[in-house]
């Protein structure tokens, strides 16, 4: 049986983890592309705790069925193994270049999983990692063991290469969180060769989770720091995703493009302070119009872009008419000394018409400056 500590500790960790990918589905983060990495990043180390407390269920129970479920699961442990690597890799690569036709070309590191199933195969038969004694209980090989798991720090260290050569340009949490992620579980991975300990080196890596997630995620600029909307960049993201989505599946949806009506008045009359606060009270109002599954962000200046889960015509209106009412009861309240106005274009995906989420995007803006160009004052 396991110490109870460790246990606990890695119970602990998986809880955290939980926590982490709820927090990111909760505030809808899981449309970008990194993020989504990311939250594969956390269910492989979930599913690794989960595997190195399972291995130790059947530890030293006789039979053949705890025989079997013990080298079954402790086979498929050390092949998670690298999941947690590989999908990290996946994961700062695209951080560092933003590029997945990049990822594409180099199989999202595939071979390095094939590379382990070779090795774990091989061990079937030679016993060179790991095996068990007639007492159904884990041997570990020294050489064989050190060796794998400098597999597995080769894997996890090859970003550091491309930080310490310096010739990308990235951001300075990106060349902490990559040092980060290989020097605590480095850490652990010492600690627990030195004391055979088996539950130290994989709590250190969701030690390390959670310090990437501190420095990149939980710090990542995905909100419009005015508005707390998404800004342009996370919905261009949204929108890939769920433009390859609706080609997949052939659910569509539907964006409308917003664009705040008198706005350089407000500016030139009551300062950009003022404006600024325009915006804020927008912003309030539009997200209120709209559902938790829908996205909304201040795509351009004054320029805001809403993606709704719908292709019904009926539905968008209605949406447009409640932020039109919602900005109606604003001005009426007299709560500023300017009223709150726009016009709204909208365009529903059609992948005969629209080859990416540009075209759709381009549609809703040509539709909003009709509108805009019917109306009898400036901008």
């Amino acid at each position: 049986m396991y110490p109870q500590f460790d246990y606990q500790t890695s119970f602990f960790f998986i809880s955290l983890l939980f926590l982490l990918l709820f927090n990111m589905i909760y505030n809808k983060q899981h449309f970008s592309i990194s993020n989504r990495w990311f939250m594969k990043l956390i269910a492989a180390e979930i599913a690794v705790l989960i595997l190195e407390i399972l291995s130790w269920r059947y530890e030293g129970i006789p039979g053949p069925r705890a025989c079997f479920l013990n080298q079954l699961i402790n086979f498929l442990f050390f092949f998670s193994n690298v999941w947690v690597p590989v999908i990290w890799l996946n994961y700062i690569d695209f951080k560092i270049f933003g590029s997945v036709e990049r990822l594409k070309r180099k199989g999202y590191y595939s071979y390095y999983l094939i590379i382990s199933l070779v090795l774990l195969l091989i061990n079937l038969k030679t016993q060179w990692i790991f095996s068990f004694d007639a007492s159904n209980c884990y041997i570990r090989n020294t050489t064989g063991s050190i060796l794998y798991t400098v597999f597995i720090f080769m894997i996890i260290y090859s970003p550091v290469l491309t930080v310490i050569r310096g010739k990308v340009t990235m951001e300075r949490n990106i060349r902490i969180a990559t040092f980060a992620f290989v020097l605590i579980p480095l850490t652990g991975a010492v600690i627990q060769i030195v004391t055979t300990s088996p539950m130290i080196v994989w709590n250190s890596v969701a030690m390390a989770i959670v310090a990437v997630f501190i420095f990149l995620e939980l710090g990542s600029t995905s909100n419009d720091t005015l508005t707390g909307l998404n800004n342009r960049k996370q919905m261009e993201e949204w929108l890939y995703y769920r433009t390859s989505q609706a080609l997949k599946t052939g659910i569509g949806f539907s964006v409308i493009m917003i664009d705040m009506d008198r706005f350089k008045q407000i500016n030139d009359r009551f300062g950009h302070s003022e404006g600024d606060r325009a915006l804020i009270h927008f912003a309030r109002i539009l997200n209120q119009c709209v559902k938790h599954e829908d996205n909304t962000s201040r795509f351009a200046g004054d320029e805001f872009l809403v993606s709704l889960e719908t292709t019904q015509p009926e539905v968008i209106k209605l949406v447009i008419q409640r932020l039109e009412n919602q900005l109606n009861d604003f001005n009426a309240k007299g709560i500023k000394e300017y009223g709150l106005y726009c016009s709204c274009g909208c365009s529903v995906f059609d992948p005969e018409k629209h080859k990416n989420y540009q075209d759709l995007v381009r549609d809703a803006d040509n539709e909003m400056y009709r509108v805009k160009s019917n109306k009898q004052f400036s901008r």
